[in-house]
């Protein structure tokens, strides 16, 4: 035996210090078990008695409610309460709450109410008929030429010809630009998204004004003339683009980077699609319907240039809404009817597809097939379409 080896001197201490002070089991709980080796943990595993259960050392008030009875009913029958379970490591993610499916499915319920309730706002909002005739005023109440085309004095109406005026043509396929301090952060990030579009889909290349440069578009809000308006090609030295900031109740001309679009592109050379030589064919305009004066706005052009080779475009982002300049908006008395019924006329949302191709055109951007192909597949792509 191992204590008979023990000297006298040392071996009572040693059983001194055992019948006075029990060993610890399994990290310092009080057991039977024979005395720990590394951190606490025991040499050597024997179950501890079944009349001896293992009772860790809770505070008083835990130990209270680890000495109440116990459910009766099977664990996994039992109605389990909201637990949250804590992670093994302080870098794992956050901690889950586990639910019972009762309320999973209340959480979830409340989530798709709270979806609905916001999607039918934000069509309430964008939908509204007050929205619709908002955006034709925006573009009618400048009081110019076709209602938001800016003219210098002396010029010619006629849409650009760029044969004919070849200075309206941007050079080199770049267009300078700079954006006003006085438009909001908001408004910048609608307008450079509105030129980014542009640019994707043509070969044409926006840059910001250098300072140098003479001929360039100024984004500048105008104090005097109300809405969005622009002029037609290139005027020469700094030309303003004007959309109205938004206001209490009216996103103005900010509702949407199409409206941005619709002024790019009449500083790019392109009049609107209502005023092309053979638009009888395709709409009809209601003459008793326009307001006093404003008959001339509904004028076709001489020159085809802008829209030679493509057909006449419904969806363009360029065509008048069918109460543009009406006697009773409200009471949606028409000024244009399209003479193909159920068609859809004068939306401000993005460049349709012919749109897309008329700029390539314009700018000869088209060049070998492989090119034009590419073209082709971004205008399809990338351009409006009401169906």
């Amino acid at each position: 035996m191992i204590w008979q080896k023990v000297p006298l001197p040392l071996l009572l201490p040693l059983l001194l210090l055992q019948l006075c002070c029990p060993t610890t089991g399994y990290y310092g709980h009080y057991s039977q078990w024979p005395r720990p080796a590394y951190y606490g943990r025991p040499t050597y595993f024997l179950p501890p008695p079944p009349h001896t259960p293992t009772m860790p050392l809770y505070p008083s008030s835990l130990q209270r409610l680890h000495q109440q009875q116990l459910p009766q009913q099977p664990l996994h029958q039992q109605q389990l309460p909201q637990q949250r379970l804590p992670s093994n490591r302080w870098w794992h993610a956050p901690q889950r709450i586990i639910t019972m499916p009762t309320t999973t499915t209340t959480t979830t319920t409340t989530t798709t109410t709270i979806t609905t309730t916001t999607t039918t706002t934000l069509r309430t909002t964008s939908k509204s008929p007050l929205d619709k005739f908002d955006y034709e005023d925006l573009e009618t109440d400048a009081d110019l030429f076709e209602g938001d085309i800016a003219l210098p004095e002396g010029k010619s109406r006629l849409a650009v010809d760029f044969g004919l005026f070849p200075a309206k043509r941007w050079k080199n396929q770049t267009v300078q630009y700079k954006i006003s301090i006085n438009h909001t952060m908001t408004e910048v990030l609608v307008i450079e998204s509105a030129i980014r579009t542009i640019s994707f889909v043509s070969c044409l290349k926006f840059v910001k004004w250098d300072g140098k440069e003479k001929d360039y578009i100024h984004f500048q809000p105008s104090k005097k003339r109300k809405g969005c308006w622009s002029f037609i090609g290139r005027k020469g030295g700094r030309q303003q683009l004007s959309l109205e900031q938004p206001k209490a109740g009216s996103c103005k001309c900010f509702c949407t980077p199409g409206r941005a679009m619709h002024e790019i592109m009449h500083s790019l050379g392109f009049y609107h699609e209502h005023a092309r030589p053979d638009r009888d064919q395709y709409i009809q305009i209601v003459k008793t319907n326009v307001r006093k004066g404003k008959l001339t706005n509904f004028q076709t052009m001489k020159d085809l240039e802008t829209s030679r080779n493509f057909n006449y475009d419904y969806s363009s982002i360029m065509h008048y809404g069918p109460y543009f300049f009406s006697k009773n908006k409200r009471g949606k008395v028409a000024t244009i009817v399209p003479k193909e019924k159920g068609t859809a006329i004068g939306q401000r949302e993005m460049l349709s597809t012919t749109d897309c191709m008329k700029i390539n055109s314009l700018y000869k951007c088209f060049g070998s097939n492989a090119v034009n192909r590419q073209i082709q597949i971004i205008c399809a792509m990338v351009g409006y379409s009401d169906v």
